[in-house]
């Protein structure tokens, strides 16, 4: 709008994206009305969104395979029976602490949820947040399921560590390994479960270790 001050518009969306502060309080510190508020705030993130994307360094880039290569090669360095792994996914619970009053009414949206999968240099390779309410882990990451399927995308016998709360489907079988659930140990054949109890030992340490 005529008069707004870009740069006063960004500091005030990066306060909003920082803080649990309300559209009515930011619309009464700065004398405006609420309607106001919202497009100017609608905007600032317009323009955050497309400054960002010529950002190199903060983009969510998924590796290439040469990356793949890479970052498998490193992790099988320090845990030798975990092979062509290049990172990790994990999902993410977040609780509004102030919700609005319209939040309130809908329980189950004080509850934000999301999925992160970030490489060996703890680098995001692909993210999805902000699912409002309690989500499924493997609905949440069903995208960066058909990524590791597409041979364009993920190099061959390579995947990610998850942990049990990821769907190990026969179709993603191989580009996802995941801890020994419980009594998943007692029915493997006895001459297997020490090398299966090892590699979920390493798996459960390399999970750790990332988070």
């Amino acid at each position: 709008e005529k008069g707004e001050d870009p740069v006063q518009s960004l500091h005030v969306k990066l306060w909003v994206c920082s803080s649990e502060v309300d559209l009515k309080s930011i619309a009464l510190l700065h004398g405006v009305p609420r309607a106001t508020a919202s497009k100017t705030l609608l905007k600032a993130e317009l323009a955050l969104n497309k400054s960002l994307q010529r950002l190199t360094l903060v983009k969510i880039n998924w590796p290439t395979k040469a990356e793949q290569r890479a970052y498998a090669a490193r992790i099988e360095a320090k845990y030798p029976n975990i092979k062509g792994r290049f990172g990790f996914v994990d999902g993410k619970d977040f609780r509004v602490q102030e919700p609005s009053d319209t939040e309130r009414a809908v329980q189950r949206l004080v509850l934000i949820t999301g999925v992160l999968c970030f490489s060996v240099d703890g680098l995001i390779i692909w993210a999805k947040h902000n699912c409002v309410g309690s989500w499924n882990d493997g609905d949440m990451s069903r995208e960066s399921q058909e990524k590791l399927l597409r041979a364009d995308l993920c190099e061959e016998d390579y995947g990610i560590v998850a942990d049990t709360a990821f769907p190990v489907s026969k179709g993603l079988r191989g580009k996802s390994i995941s801890p020994l659930k419980e009594n998943e140990l007692e029915r493997a054949h006895p001459l297997a479960q020490a090398a299966l109890l090892s590699l979920s030992n390493s798996i459960t340490s390399l999970q750790q270790a990332c988070e």
